[in-house]
């Protein structure tokens, strides 16, 4: 029984991290396509401002 527990808990833990890596992941490909256009077009998305002004702050 203890074991069952310990396998279910596991479980939960590694499904919670697997979704956390697939919700960064999409950001940080939006991030990138946003930073493509900014190369290409010269304008900014707002996501993109926000993560420039983040780094700029510190």
């Amino acid at each position: 029984m203890l074991v069952m527990e310990i396998l279910r808990v596991d479980l939960v833990v590694v499904v919670a991290l697997m979704y956390i890596y697939i919700i960064r992941g999409a950001d940080l490909t939006m991030l990138a396509r946003d930073y493509f256009k900014y190369c290409v077009c010269g304008m900014r998305s707002m996501r993109l401002q926000r993560i420039i002004n983040k780094w700029r702050r510190g």
